[in-house]
């Protein structure tokens, strides 16, 4: 992690913003078709995925509740995910598509629902808003429904 700042170290902005100085990055960082995943040699029980993404928050406020005349939207961060899919690998090795999430605009990100008895799960990078790369700060899973 960069302090306040989040950027992919090894990018041109990651550099200027660090005075050159390669900084600890406590996130993973991952280009389209990129995956992080989980895998267990027995099957495990998950029932569900928690997903904590980067939404640029040194800048100022991006969601704001009014606009005022004349000033424009922010854009989304971007190095948030916008489209991304979690796969599960069964018992038998097989990886199978099991949610797709098309035009995510959050940070936090809570999916249940899981089968049970999986050998894997992954996280597979679509597209972010606007980043070479999207950056992730946490990717769990569980079995802990609550």
């Amino acid at each position: 992690r960069y302090g306040f700042l989040d950027l992919d170290p090894d990018s041109d902005e990651g550099r200027k913003r660090n005075n050159g100085v390669k900084k600890i990055d406590h996130g993973w960082w991952g280009a389209v078709e990129d995956w992080v995943a989980y895998t267990w040699e027995k099957p495990q029980t998950i029932n569900k995925i928690r997903l904590v993404l980067d939404s640029d928050l040194f800048m100022d406020k991006r969601m704001l509740s009014k606009y005022p005349k004349g000033r424009q939207p922010k854009q989304m961060p971007s190095m948030l995910l916008r489209d991304f899919d979690i796969e599960i690998c069964d018992k038998n090795g097989i990886w199978t598509k099991t949610f797709e999430v098309r035009d995510n605009a959050k940070r936090f990100i809570e999916l249940f629902g899981v089968k049970n008895e999986v050998k894997g799960c992954r996280l597979k990078v679509i597209r972010t808003w606007g980043d070479q790369k999207a950056h992730v700060f946490a990717f769990d899973v569980s079995e802990n429904v609550e």
